[in-house]
């Protein structure tokens, strides 16, 4: 964090049972699971594992599709409205899938790939190159931004409620970026970064930087301090009204914290998190 801005959000425990969550269901993927993605809008969960299996569920917990791809992922996301779903793999093919994870359209022009994001709609695909570029693609596939930042964005996320594109670097950078690719602002992040998650409005801008706690930035840019969670904060996702936020820590906690800081409730899994995914009215943590 900058010197010149102490954590100003710190997070004293609240009582556990302040909020007492209560499982709803639970699935096995056919191989480990390698990430997910919520579709908000739609309901609908997108997860995929580690021998290249794409999978549908909607919030009920029933697997609604499933596809298995040709190569191992490296990533996919799905929009929040559900009708696109994007599959790019290790070697940098990308896939665009319709909402029956039908194949639509395919690239493979992205060797290298680090990260990917899919607007709200699936009007816009976003994906970054470890050699510093980031492209945005409309939903025909031709290329119509081209971002060239000073190190690389591992971690994108476009907003729900505006046009713009959050990236962040695995070291040393944050940025708001428009859709044109001129950037809105960026600041030096004095340590290393896990995720980006973001309200819809973007007026919370979660930043997770391990020891460094969940750096916050207001849509303007402004450091408006930090969320000391204990522990290395690897993962976060936010509500719609940026109200509630879920994080994960790199020892095996998952957590649910408001705005101002406060630990509604805690809980220790057997392994770390690999992804979460709180729902936008914050009613239903993935």
């Amino acid at each position: 964090m900058p010197a010149r801005t102490e954590p100003a959000l710190d997070a004293p425990a609240a009582p556990l049972d302040a909020l007492k969550p209560h499982l709803r269901w639970s699935q096995i993927t056919d191989a480990p699971l390698a990430g997910l993605d919520f579709a908000r809008e739609a309901g609908l969960i997108l997860a995929w594992d580690d021998a290249h299996n794409l999978y549908v569920f909607d919030v009920a917990g029933n697997r609604v599709r499933s596809t298995r791809t040709p190569v191992p992922l490296l990533a996919a996301t799905i929009s929040d409205d559900g009708s696109q779903v994007i599959a790019a793999s290790k070697d940098g093919d990308i896939w665009w899938l319709g909402k029956n994870l039908e194949p639509r359209l395919h690239q493979g022009t992205h060797r290298h790939l680090l990260g990917i994001a899919i607007s709200p709609q699936g009007e816009y695909l976003a994906t970054s190159l470890n050699d510093n570029h980031t492209y945005i693609y409309d939903c025909l596939g031709r290329r119509v931004t081209n971002l060239l930042t000073h190190r690389p964005l591992r971690f994108l996320t476009f907003l729900a409620g505006q046009p713009i594109l959050l990236g962040v670097a695995e070291y040393g950078l944050a940025g708001c970026y428009e859709l044109d690719g001129e950037p809105r602002w960026q600041d030096a992040l004095w340590s290393s970064a896990g995720h980006v998650a973001a309200s819809g409005e973007g007026y919370a801008i979660l930043v997770a930087c391990f020891g460094h706690g969940l750096q916050r930035y207001g849509l303007d840019g402004t450091n408006e301090g930090a969320y000391h969670l204990g522990g290395g904060v690897a993962r976060a996702s936010i509500d719609y009204d940026g109200k509630l936020f879920a994080a994960a820590t790199l020892e095996g906690e998952i957590m649910v914290v408001n705005a101002v800081g406060h630990v509604l409730w805690r809980q220790s899994l057997l392994r770390p998190a690999r992804e979460i995914a709180l729902d936008a009215a914050g009613q239903i943590l993935v």
